[in-house]
């Protein structure tokens, strides 16, 4: 049976090749041919690689004007662009009239239906609600007669800009609504019937003391 034969050339053999490998270097002669070939099939590989396509146009150079080619194009790109542009301004038109249209309509709607309130409760909203807020309004309780001492002390002290005409409606609208229970009705009327009587009482006395 023969020996098997080696791929390439044994240990012994391969060191003498280098060693002639280093001779032919250093004694001038020319490289073999197969020794030049991987260099050339990396360098025709380089030169046939095909190059890499143009990246597309950005939105620079498109506003820009630098690839349009013709003066007939940079019209035309400029047409678009004023187009465009014209179009944007009429949606932003379009959408202030409906946020005007909107809010028109809102308000007549609130208008409406503040007219179709008591009068009494207009004018507490009207002349009210700029120094108080609805809901500490809200928890104020009083007779008829508390609510015009009160309305008087707001207009006469803290020149509440309330007329006299407005007085009455108010004061019959917050009575009704916002009345006083059975105990502060007592304790105002009471109060009120004490602060008319000892000046009427003391009257009544001095007279009777001059007699």
């Amino acid at each position: 049976m023969s020996p098997p034969r080696w791929p390439c050339p044994p240990w012994h053999l391969r060191g003498d090749r280098f060693r002639r490998g280093r001779r032919l270097r250093s004694s001038g002669r020319p490289w073999p041919v197969t020794w030049l070939l991987p260099g050339w099939l990396c360098l025709g590989w380089l030169l046939l690689w095909p190059l890499p396509l143009a990246a597309e146009l950005s939105s620079d150079d498109y506003h820009s004007g630098a690839a349009i080619r013709s003066e007939a194009e940079r019209q035309q790109v400029q047409a678009l662009i004023e187009e465009a542009r014209a179009r944007e301004a009429e949606r932003a038109r379009q959408r202030a009239a409906a946020e005007h249209a909107a809010a028109a309509e809102q308000a007549a709607a609130a208008a409406t239906a503040m007219a179709r309130r008591p009068r009494g409760e207009h004018l507490v909203t009207v002349h009210c609600s700029g120094c108080h807020p609805p809901e500490r309004l809200a928890l104020a309780r009083h007779s008829h007669l508390g609510w015009g001492l009160t309305l008087l002390r707001m207009r006469l002290l803290h020149r509440a800009p309330v007329p006299l005409a407005d007085l009455a409606p108010m004061i019959g609208h917050l009575g009704h609504v916002q009345g006083a229970s059975a105990l502060r009705l007592t304790l105002e009327y009471g109060l009120a019937a004490l602060a008319l009587g000892l000046p009427a009482g003391w009257l009544w006395r001095r007279r009777q003391r001059r007699r």
